[in-house]
């Protein structure tokens, strides 16, 4: 694993978007992001990736499964089979103090032509009702096989208050 960029957040900001270093390089990219907080509150964190230099974020272009299980011992799905935007956790997130979301994103084979692209997560955060969750996600674009370039991080509404995100080339 090679660190190809850091992204620390200490104000608030609408996104954070890493638009270089996902190139054909390596097969596979990471990004980890830990202690993400929102500056409002019972938002989702959601992303959207860039192909041919703009993000995507319209024409139900994505799918996705979410598989959350909780310390309560439930367990729970989300999915869309063509959304906007990529919801990387099960419930929304409380801007109350500690409450926070970090995770693991991967893409494999971003600047292959021959392929839709497929992405997983793990996510670890608090339920509104202070339960742990686990979430699990696979999604996928589904517009066209053009190579990625790029991954936006954003709520559904307000900004990211704080954070780290770092971008990792796999080998």
């Amino acid at each position: 694993r090679t660190l190809l960029a850091t992204t620390t957040v200490a104000s608030a900001v609408s996104s954070v978007d890493f638009t270089s270093g996902i190139d054909s390089t390596y097969s596979m990219y990471e990004v980890i992001f830990t202690n993400v907080h929102t500056d409002g509150g019972n938002y989702s964190f959601l992303f959207n990736i860039e192909e041919s230099s703009a993000f995507k974020s319209s024409g139900d272009c994505y799918e996705y499964a979410n598989q959350v299980t909780t310390s309560g011992g439930s367990h729970e799905a989300n999915a869309s089979t063509g959304a906007n935007d990529v919801k990387l956790h099960g419930e929304t997130i409380s801007d109350d103090t500690g409450y926070n979301i970090s995770g693991i994103w991967r893409i494999f084979n971003p600047s292959a032509t021959d392929n839709f692209k497929c992405i997983m997560s793990d996510i670890s955060t608090q339920r509104n009702d202070g339960e742990a969750t686990r979430t699990s996600s696979a999604s996928y674009y589904q517009d066209n096989q053009n190579a990625i370039t790029g991954v936006r991080f954003k709520w559904s509404t307000g900004d990211i208050a704080t954070g780290i995100f770092k971008l990792y080339g796999v080998s």
